[in-house]
């Protein structure tokens, strides 16, 4: 189940939605409005970053790791 993150087109409230059905309905979670919009956020690849900025983890097909 995919986790979006989406933003209220009345309110400009951005949040994140864990899509249950594809067919289903995204709401804001502050007011209630239909009109959202999904936004295009990083992936989460799940590692940490060493002291000298690299990821110490793999990759994703949106931002594979390179070592050296």
């Amino acid at each position: 189940m995919p986790n979006f993150t989406y933003k209220c087109k009345k309110c400009s409230n951005v949040f994140d939605y864990l899509l249950m059905d594809k067919d289903e309905t995204v709401t804001c979670k502050k007011c209630g409005d239909k009109d959202v919009e999904k936004i295009i956020t990083g992936c989460n690849v799940g590692g940490s970053k060493s002291s000298s900025g690299s990821h110490a983890g793999g990759g994703c097909a949106c931002c594979p790791h390179k070592n050296g």
